[in-house]
């Protein structure tokens, strides 16, 4: 007989669930609307926060990241695409890498995350562009920064009106 993992006899244990907990890379787990369900600990001890803290769009906007940013990111995961991006949070120096995929059977929104390596640190790439954006920054002339997967990163206000 193949049980589902839930169903292995003695599973649901506290000790079983600790050593559970503690094989799991950094996690967060969302309702829909970005409230936490769930936040593994090593997703806290990396973030140095508590879970009360860490709600989605509360925790982690930035000048990295505006809210903006956030809510397309959100809505683009919860059309189906996994989502990969840069993020820096208001207790944490230095940058994280995060993967949001939503999955629609158990209608949750899952975040994984992990710290940049210093030696890979984009933040000097990012001012550069923006330096770059802001020397064309004119009320006719519409300037972006584009990730790869055609993510808009910034702009200034004539992009955005077209974009939106």
């Amino acid at each position: 007989m193949i049980f589902t993992f839930w169903d292995i006899p003695g599973i649901r244990s506290n000790k079983s669930l600790e050593v559970l907990e503690q094989s799991l890379s950094p996690i967060c787990i969302y309702d829909p609307h970005g409230s936490v369900i769930y936040a593994s600990q090593s997703f806290l001890r990396l973030l140095q926060t508590t879970v009360e803290k860490v709600g989605y769009f509360d925790y982690f906007p930035s000048d990295l990241t505006p809210c903006t940013t956030l809510k397309q990111f959100w809505n683009r995961a919860l059309q189906g695409e996994t989502i990969c991006f840069l993020a820096k949070t208001k207790d944490v120096t230095g940058d994280f890498e995060c993967s949001l995929q939503f999955n629609p059977d158990a209608n949750l929104m899952f975040l994984t995350v992990k710290q940049t390596p210093a030696h890979l640190d984009v933040r000097p790439l990012l001012e550069a562009y923006e330096h770059s954006i802001s020397m064309f920054d004119h009320s006719t002339l519409a300037t972006a920064l584009i990730s790869q997967d055609g993510a808009v990163m910034k702009c200034n206000p004539v992009s955005y009106t077209h974009l939106t």
